[in-house]
C-alpha cells in the first residue's frame, strides 16, 4: 500500500446534504470568479462539464446560490465532495493534504489535535484555499471536530463533563458553554461540531455516560437543544444563524446507542417501539423541531437485528418524513465498515459501502472515518 494511503485514511463520506446544509460553507464561494478551465480537472473519459455560469452578487438568497451551484456540480464532483478525510499521522503539510487526494474533497477532521491554536489557524486557511482553488466551483471544505463538553483541540477550553452540566438543570449556562465552544471552533477554522450527545443515560456498565446529559428524555431534550442552540446560534424554533461565530450541531447517536446489552459500546439494544418513540426519540425530535439542529448521526447498534447505519425505518420513515428533517445525517467513525466487521450483513467492504449508498437514495448516511 503507498504511503500516502497508510498515513491518510480517505474515505467516502456518503453525506445527503440538504441545500441548506451547504450554505455555510457556499456563499463565497459562489462569488469567486472561476479561475480553473473545467477541462484541467475532467478525468479521462468523463466528459468535460459545462462552463461555470457566475452568479450576481445581487443573487437573492445564499440558498438559492448554494442550489445553483449544486446544479452545476458533475457526478464526479459530488462524490470528490463526499470525501471525509483524517491524516492520523497528524504530519502532512497543508499542500501534501491537498497533494494527496482528489479535487473537491468535502470535509476534514481534527486538524488541531496537537497544534497549537495560531498554527492550527494558518494550517486550516492554507488546506480550506488549496481545496477551494483546485476545485472547478471553488467550493471549500468543512473541518470537523469533537465537542461534547469543550472544543477538542491542544489548549482550548475544558468545561466539565455533560452528565456534570446536566446536573446544574441550567439550559441558559449550557447555551452560554456551546457558545463559547462555538467561538473557540470558528476562531481555529471548524465549521461542524460532533456533538452534543442526546443518548439517555440509561445502562451504567457503558462506558460512555459520562458524555450524556442525564436519564430523563425532557431534560436531555432541554439540556441538549439549549447546547445545540449554543453551537449554531438562533432562538427556539427559529433557523439557526450558522455564521461566523457558530458551526454545525451533530445530535447523535439516533437511536437508543445508550442502552446497549452488557454495557458494550455498539452493543445490540432490545427496546419496544413505545419506549423508542416515547423515551429514546424525544430529545431528537425536540432537536429538530425546536432547536433546528443542522446534522443527525446514526448509532453504531442494532434495533431488531437492523444496524442503525442502514435502518430505513429510523432514518427515512421517523427522521425524515415524521419529523421533516432536512439537514445532513453522518454515519459515527467506522460506522459503514462495522456493516461487515461487526454486523455481518455484508460480506466485504465494498459491500458495506454498497449497503451504504442504497440506503442513502432513501435518505440515509454518510461515513466518517474516526
Amino acid at each position: 500500500m503507498p504511503s500516502a494511503e497508510r498515513l491518510l485514511l480517505v474515505l467516502p463520506f456518503l453525506a445527503l446534504v440538504a441545500p441548506h446544509a451547504i450554505v455555510s460553507c457556499t456563499p463565497q464561494a459562489a462569488n469567486r470568479p472561476a479561475s480553473l478551465s473545467p477541462s484541467r480537472n475532467a478525468s479521462p473519459g468523463v466528459a468535460a462539464p459545462q462552463p461555470v455560469v457566475e452568479l450576481p452578487h445581487s443573487a437573492p438568497t445564499s440558498q438559492q446560490r448554494a442550489q445553483a451551484l449544486v446544479r452545476q456540480m458533475t457526478l464526479e464532483e459530488k462524490v470528490a465532495a463526499l470525501v471525509h478525510v483524517w491524516d492520523w499521522s497528524r504530519k502532512k503539510t497543508p499542500r501534501e493534504l491537498c497533494d494527496a487526494i482528489s479535487p473537491g474533497a468535502g470535509s476534514f477532521e481534527r486538524i488541531g489535535l496537537d497544534r497549537d491554536p495560531a498554527t492550527t489557524a494558518q494550517f486550516v486557511n492554507e488546506l480550506r484555499d488549496c481545496v477551494a482553488a483546485r476545485s472547478r466551483l471553488h467550493i471549500p471544505p468543512f473541518f470537523l471536530d469533537e465537542g461534547v463538553h469543550g472544543f477538542m483541540q491542544k489548549g482550548a477550553t475544558n468545561f466539565p463533563v455533560a452528565v456534570a452540566l446536566g446536573a446544574s438543570f441550567d439550559s441558559a449556562l449550557i447555551e452560554d458553554v456551546f457558545s463559547a465552544v462555538a467561538e473557540e471552533a470558528r476562531s481555529r477554522g471548524t465549521t461542524w461540531i460532533l456533538g452534543p450527545n442526546l443518548d439517555l443515560a440509561r445502562e451504567p456498565r457503558w462506558g460512555r455516560s459520562d458524555e450524556m446529559y442525564g436519564e430523563d428524555p425532557y431534560h436531555v431534550a432541554r439540556m441538549g437543544s439549549a447546547a445545540i442552540r449554543g453551537l449554531q446560534g438562533g432562538l427556539p424554533g427559529e433557523p439557526a444563524r450558522f455564521d461566523a461565530h457558530h458551526v454545525f450541531a451533530t445530535a447523535k447517536h439516533f437511536a437508543a446507542h445508550s442502552q446497549p446489552e452488557s454495557g458494550a459500546n455498539g452493543g445490540p439494544v432490545n427496546v419496544s417501539e413505545r419506549i423508542l418513540r416515547g423515551e429514546f426519540f424525544v430529545p431528537f425530535e425536540f432537536a429538530i423541531r425546536s432547536a433546528k439542529v443542522g446534522s443527525v448521526m446514526a448509532a453504531y447498534n442494532e434495533i431488531d437485528g437492523v444496524p442503525g447505519h442502514v435502518n430505513t425505518w429510523l432514518l427515512h420513515q421517523v427522521l425524515r418524513k415524521e419529523w421533516g428533517f432536512t439537514g445532513i445525517v453522518v454515519s459515527d467513525g467506522m460506522g459503514v465498515e462495522r456493516l461487515q466487521s461487526v454486523h455481518h450483513v455484508t460480506g466485504s467492504r465494498s459491500g458495506a459501502r454498497a449497503r451504504g449508498q442504497t440506503r442513502r437514495s432513501r435518505g440515509t448516511n454518510p461515513n466518517r472515518q474516526v
